[in-house]
């Protein structure tokens, strides 16, 4: 009788302690992670010109970074040359400029700039426009 007591009282005492650790949906919300990636529009002035666009998860984590050129005139416009699946940590600098053939003109391109979100288990993205101007 002392051992079914004893193992009841354990069983009890898990019971309460799991469940004061387990988040009441009633009380608290979770608390969505947003992608923020600014400026969303960069302008090139002149071949020699950077510039970069911060790439950040709210709550500050490190994220799997996705980077793909989507449309425009992305072989004058180049990136940091970061691979296409890049573990990344919060906030990550990513860096635009002419490539040094880019003969004069007006040029622009469009990226498309994602990151894997591990708790939400989706893709969170937003579309950086890149302008050139080699005068």
């Amino acid at each position: 009788m002392k051992i079914i007591t004893g193992f009841l009282a354990l069983v009890l005492l898990s019971i309460l302690v799991l469940s004061s650790c387990a988040p009441d949906p009633n009380t608290e919300q979770a608390v969505p992670i947003t992608l923020s990636v600014s400026p969303l529009r960069l302008n090139l002035s002149s071949p020699a010109d950077t510039q970069s666009t911060r790439v950040s998860l709210s709550c500050g984590c490190d994220f799997t970074l996705v980077f793909k050129p989507l449309s425009g005139d992305t072989t004058k416009i180049q990136s940091s040359g970061i691979p296409a699946y890049s573990v990344s940590t919060s906030p990550h600098a990513v860096r635009f400029y002419a490539a040094s053939t880019t003969p004069k003109g007006s040029y622009s391109a469009s990226y498309d700039i994602a990151v894997y979100e591990d708790h939400a288990a989706k893709y969170l993205h937003d579309t950086v426009v890149v302008n050139l101007n080699v005068p």
